[in-house]
């Protein structure tokens, strides 16, 4: 299954938007490749993505998979690639199912246990995604006062691949996740802190179920 979402990569300080590519096979030997000239800690993504998946209470597809960065003549740098991949490999699996994600520039980099750790230049990153027309943006939880100071732009501030993943399946297509204001992402920032508590609890709680449920079969 395909999955297609959006990124962006410096260039110094100038933002480059980008296809997020994820095509996850039906069948295969487990295998994954990251192609559109990336940099060093982009290929080590793929690590990084297998292991917050899978410490986030998610399956890892046991198939071929393949990322594509497009353009393809442009040099993808940093690890801000690991949130968009991870989420395309989640869709492509069939994990999650989320339309929403194809208009919202998503940057982060993942933590081997599923947390989601902030980047550099997310200032220009959200610079580039109002430009090019994007409204909405998911960043790692201590960027988002950063990210908010540029207008015609909501932010949505994550702590963790699970809440990003949750919020992207369920409250978003739902209406119900609260998009904050430029302002209010800046007053009131700590409620994404508390919110990524609370995410992070409802994902060991729904691991300890599963384990339960499996053990009593």
């Amino acid at each position: 299954m395909l999955a297609r979402l959006y990124s962006v990569t410096l260039e110094g300080i100038e933002g480059i938007t980008c296809e997020v590519e994820v095509d996850v096979a039906r069948g295969g030997l487990e295998k994954s490749v990251i192609v559109g000239l990336p940099d060093a800690a982009v290929k080590e993504s793929i690590e990084r993505v297998k292991s917050a998946i899978i410490n986030s209470g998610y399956r890892y597809p046991k198939t071929q998979s393949l990322v594509n960065l497009a353009p393809a003549d442009v040099k993808k740098a940093g690890p801000a690639f690991d949130l968009p991949i991870a989420l395309g490999m989640l869709i492509g699996k069939g994990a999650i199912v989320s339309s929403v994600l194809n208009n919202i520039l998503i940057v982060g980099e993942l933590a081997l246990d599923g947390r989601v750790r902030l980047v550099n230049g997310v200032l220009s990153m959200a610079m580039t995604a109002a430009s090019n027309g994007f409204r909405q943006m998911i960043v790692p939880l201590e960027n988002a006062q950063e990210a908010a100071v540029v207008a015609d732009i909501d932010v949505f501030g994550v702590g963790s691949l699970a809440q990003a993943a949750s919020s992207a399946a369920a409250a978003i297509n739902n209406g119900l996740f609260i998009m904050f204001p430029r302002f209010l992402c800046r007053r009131y920032s700590y409620y994404y802190r508390w919110l990524a508590i609370f995410e992070s609890a409802s994902c060991f709680l729904r691991l300890t179920i599963n384990i339960l449920m499996f053990a009593v079969r």
